[in-house]
C-alpha cells in the first residue's frame, strides 16, 4: 500500500550509467509524470531538447529563466505556445550539439510543442536526465519547491562504463581542458562533479537526496525507504518490498575486476577513498 504525499517537481540526475533508469521507473510507478514518449532509457527528451546543449551554462539569466518557467509550466500544465515562444524554441533547434543531430533534437522538440497542445494537466511531475546536475544549482535557486535525487555509484566502475557521453560533452567545462574518452579522465571528471554536488548540498541539504548506487544493489531496502521517505511516499513493508525486488546487481558489477590504479590520478584515487566508495575488489 502506497499513501503519498509526493510534491513536485521531482528531478533525477547523476553520470551516465549511474543507474537513474530505475528511480525513474520508480516515479512513474508512484503516479509522477515525467513526460511522455520517453526512451528506452526513461530520459525526459523534452528536457534534453531545451538544455542539452554544452552552452546551456552560458545562456544569459533572463533567458534561460524563460526557458526554466515555460518547461516547468508546460509540464504541470500544458497550453498553447506564443509566437514568442515558438520563436525561443526554433532558435535553440538551431544551436549547436556535442552528440545529437538536428533531426533528432527536431523530432524530440515536436514532441515537446505536441505535449503543449494537449492541454494535459499533472499535479505531480518531474524529470529525468542525468546531467540535470549541471544546472541543479539554478534551478533550486530558482523554484523553491523543487527537490533531486542525485544517485552516485563507484567512481572506478563509472570510469570503465560503456557511456562517456558526459565526459564527451561536460568533460572539458568541469576540467577546464580538453578531454580524452579514457578511464583516466573518466574518473577525474566523477570527482568533479562530486566535488561540485558537495557544494551544491551545502546550499541545499533538505532539498537534496544522495542515493549510493553501491548500497542500493546491496542491500535495496534500507536505501528505498530513505529516498521515499524523502519523497514523502508512505509505503508499508508490502510496498516497499515490492520495489527492494526491482532491483538487481548488472554484470558490470558481477564481473568486476581489480583496475590497474596506475592508469588514474593519485588525487582523484584519494578524493574516490575519501568519498567511501572504495576500490572494487
Amino acid at each position: 500500500m502506497i499513501n503519498s504525499t509526493i510534491s513536485g517537481p521531482i528531478a533525477v540526475g547523476g553520470i551516465g550509467g549511474s543507474g537513474t533508469r530505475i528511480i525513474a521507473r520508480f516515479l512513474q510507478d508512484l503516479g509522477v509524470f515525467i513526460g511522455s514518449d520517453l526512451p528506452v532509457t526513461a530520459d525526459t527528451i523534452w528536457y534534453a531538447a531545451l538544455f542539452g546543449r554544452r552552452d546551456v551554462v552560458l545562456d544569459d539569466p533572463v533567458t534561460q529563466r524563460a526557458l526554466v518557467d515555460l518547461f516547468f509550466e508546460q509540464m504541470g500544465h500544458a497550453r498553447v505556445l506564443t509566437p514568442d515562444e515558438n520563436a525561443m524554441l526554433t532558435e535553440i533547434c538551431r544551436q549547436p550539439r556535442h552528440q545529437h543531430n538536428p533531426p533528432m533534437i527536431d523530432k524530440w522538440m515536436t514532441s515537446f510543442i505536441t505535449h503543449t497542445n494537449s492541454g494535459q494537466t499533472h499535479d505531480v511531475w518531474g524529470w529525468k536526465v542525468p546531467y540535470t546536475h549541471v544546472l541543479i544549482d539554478r534551478l533550486l535557486a530558482g523554484y523553491p519547491d523543487l527537490k533531486y535525487i542525485h544517485i552516485t555509484r563507484n567512481g572506478l566502475d563509472m570510469a570503465f562504463n560503456k557511456n562517456q557521453n558526459q565526459l564527451g560533452k561536460w568533460g572539458p567545462l568541469y576540467l577546464s581542458r580538453n578531454v580524452e574518452l579514457t578511464p583516466r579522465d573518466s574518473l577525474a571528471y566523477w570527482c568533479a562533479v562530486h566535488r561540485r554536488m558537495e557544494r551544491i548540498t551545502a546550499l541545499f541539504p533538505t532539498r537534496i537526496f544522495h542515493l549510493d548506487y553501491d548500497r542500493l544493489i546491496s542491500d535495496p531496502r534500507p536505501e528505498l525507504a530513505a529516498m521515499f521517505d524523502f519523497l514523502g511516499a508512505g509505503l508499508d513493508d508490502a510496498a516497499l518490498d515490492d520495489f527492494a525486488r526491482e532491483i538487481f546487481v548488472p554484470e558490470s558489477v558481477k564481473q568486476r575486476k581489480a583496475p590497474d590504479l596506475s592508469l588514474f590520478d593519485p588525487a582523484d584515487l584519494e578524493y574516490l577513498q575519501a568519498q567511501s566508495k572504495g576500490v572494487p575488489a
